[in-house]
């Protein structure tokens, strides 16, 4: 009882910061993007938004949720000045679009906290508290659901429930969580595989994909029917910003010709020979751990999660700030103390990123600025990457040496004992 009413009032806690923050500023750029978004769909439908804004990167239900918040803001977003930045900006503050926005990321973090409470409270019981206590206060948390203004933090909350349910052992359940996880990002399909192992193990693997496959391909069929070409090329091909994370910054730093250019659009031979080729490392990675474990218990999915989330990381060629929420409670369940070196770091990390972007503190309580990340930013926030990415480094190191040793041990010959 102790611990819960610590990581409930941190949650609680949590949830109202998160909202004062969400409810007196604008956010980041995705914020005016996602109503611009919405709007061009409420009139002109999903299909010719796949086809006419190469920069629409999110599945249909994201689209439709922006348009259905454009339309429930009513006349305060209808003929907006665009040409006026400062007027739009009001406007879009005004009818609580921002808000309105976060608010299911906000709730969601809360109902993760509590989640997250209830498995280790019967299958993790040596969770820590304070690693509880650290994930319902995470910074990282706090800035991306509280002020970034996407839909990123909906994940950590299906992809636990998809968690819950193979700890349940309820294989169409497991499947159902994955595909809502599916309908906010396309990310889950890289984690699929240990799933769908684990449940293939089991003799389940049948109503797990039933489940799966069926609500994830309606969930998407407004863009699979539309448009999609579209939807192939600006989502689910879709490898991110080149030349601010990971090895795609340390190419670009080099000054190697071929790999100088920032971007998504128009890159060189060799840029997007390299997106191909980390790109099926990692889902290489996915498929290596997810068979791998398929015949251990629930609890080790933790742990197979974990290792995906670090490889993606690791040698992703771009990743989003907001990103770093998706893989936490794993993270959290399989090593206590690591989680807490990843929230650190990216905390530092994200707190440079946004208060760049949003010209100095206190940017969580400018009610008219929006951070918007332009490529004169990049060399202030750009290098601070550099401290969570060696993170995530280390933490696949130390999986790998760990992974050795106990190979190691397992082989090692006992010795035999002589008594005379």
């Amino acid at each position: 009882m102790h611990r819960s009413r610590i990581v409930i009032t941190s949650a609680l806690l949590a949830f109202f910061i998160k909202l004062y923050i969400a409810s007196h500023t604008i956010g980041s750029s995705d914020v005016v993007l996602f109503q611009q978004w919405g709007r061009l769909i409420e009139k002109d439908g999903i299909s010719h938004t796949y086809e006419n804004v190469k920069l629409f990167n999110h599945t249909p239900l994201v689209g439709n949720f922006s348009a259905v918040l454009v339309s429930l803001c009513g006349h305060n977003l209808e003929n907006l000045d665009t040409s006026n930045m400062q007027v739009l900006l009001r406007s879009i503050q005004a009818s609580h679009f921002p808000l309105l926005l976060r608010l299911p990321g906000i709730l969601a973090d809360f109902l993760s906290a509590l989640l997250v409470l209830h498995i280790t409270g019967r299958y993790f019981k040596n969770c820590p508290t304070w690693a509880l206590t650290l994930f319902a206060l995470s910074p990282v948390s706090m800035m991306v659901s509280g002020y970034h203004g996407n839909l990123d933090s909906l994940l950590p909350l299906l992809l636990l429930a998809s968690l819950w349910a193979c700890l349940e052992s309820k294989a169409g359940l497991c499947g159902l969580a994955l595909a809502f996880a599916c309908q906010i990002k396309v990310a889950p399909l890289l984690i699929a595989p240990a799933f769908f192992f684990y449940w293939w193990q089991r003799k389940e693997w049948i109503r797990f994909s039933l489940s799966a496959v069926s609500l994830t391909l309606a969930g998407w069929s407004p863009a699979l029917i539309g448009a999609p070409l579209a939807f192939f090329n600006n989502t689910l091909s879709y490898s991110g910003y080149w030349g601010l994370w990971g090895i795609s910054y340390w190419l670009k730093a080099s000054g190697i010709s071929g790999f100088t250019q920032f971007g998504t659009f128009k890159l060189e031979p060799a840029q997007k020979l390299v997106i191909a080729a980390t790109k099926y490392l990692v889902i290489g990675i996915s498929l290596l751990f997810s068979w791998r474990n398929r015949t251990k218990d629930a609890t080790t999915l933790c742990q197979t999660i974990a290792i995906i989330g670090c490889a993606f990381f690791v040698f992703s060629p771009g990743i989003a700030v907001q990103y770093f929420v998706w893989f936490t409670p794993f993270f959290l369940l399989a090593t206590p103390r690591w989680h807490a070196a990843i929230t650190a770091a990216g905390t530092v990390f994200l707190f440079v990123f946004y208060n760049t972007i949003s010209n100095g503190t206190p940017w969580t309580i400018k009610p008219w600025v929006v951070g918007i990340s332009a490529n004169k930013h990049i060399p202030l926030w750009g290098p601070w990457h550099v401290l969570p990415w060696m993170v995530f480094v280390a933490y696949g190191v130390w999986w790998l040496s760990k992974g050795i040793r106990q190979k190691h041990q397992t082989l090692e010959p006992e010795v035999p004992v002589t008594i005379s």
